[in-house]
């Protein structure tokens, strides 16, 4: 530290440099003036320009809009107000506005990286929501056996979800992700 007194009218600190206290040069550094005390504030950039950016809509306006980034586990997280926000709840947010309290968006695809806004809902936080199969973890396709399939039309029926047959199985654990070749059972 020089010796002496800052310079700016009112500042008892000692000068640091350029005549300036450290406060003082500080922002003289962030914001070209001594005096100026809060920086300029970035252009705000439209929610919905950002989406566009981050969000695959060539599939059309039923099908998943994917991430379009990389990303770190299952959900995908972007900056939004200062905070880490989960990307389908910025969409929430952009198309119906903030998100009560006590509630969570939820995917109804069950895709982690969709950003359609079609394939979103909200759900009482807490709330267990009607249990899916897991997906396979592996790239090799999982193998039902007959006796699988009318294993899982019996439980479908006795969880209140009707289904026709075993093509509805299939239609079904398909549309949950699973790769699935049917065999008949070996003797």
């Amino acid at each position: 530290m020089s010796g002496g007194v800052c310079s700016v009218e009112g500042c008892e600190s000692g000068v640091y440099t350029r005549g300036w206290c450290t406060l003082h040069y500080r922002r003289w550094q962030r914001n070209g003036s001594p005096l100026k005390v809060k920086r300029p504030k970035k252009a705000s950039v439209d929610v919905h320009a950002r989406l566009d950016r981050l969000l695959d809509r060539s599939g059309g306006l039923e099908a998943c809009w994917l991430y379009r980034g990389v990303q770190n586990g299952p959900y995908v997280n972007v900056w939004f107000r200062g905070v880490t926000v989960p990307l389908h709840r910025l969409v929430w947010i952009a198309e119906h506005g903030e998100v009560a309290p006590g509630m969570v968006v939820r995917h109804s695809c069950g895709e982690p990286q969709c950003g359609n806004p079609g394939h979103l809902f909200l759900e009482q936080k807490g709330h267990v929501s009607r249990k899916k199969p897991r997906r396979m973890k592996t790239g090799r396709p999982r193998v039902l056996t007959a006796s699988d399939v009318v294993r899982c039309l019996e439980e479908l029926r006795g969880s209140g979800i009707y289904c026709l047959g075993e093509s509805d199985v299939v239609c079904f654990a398909v549309s949950l992700g699973y790769t699935i070749d049917i065999h008949a059972d070996v003797k």
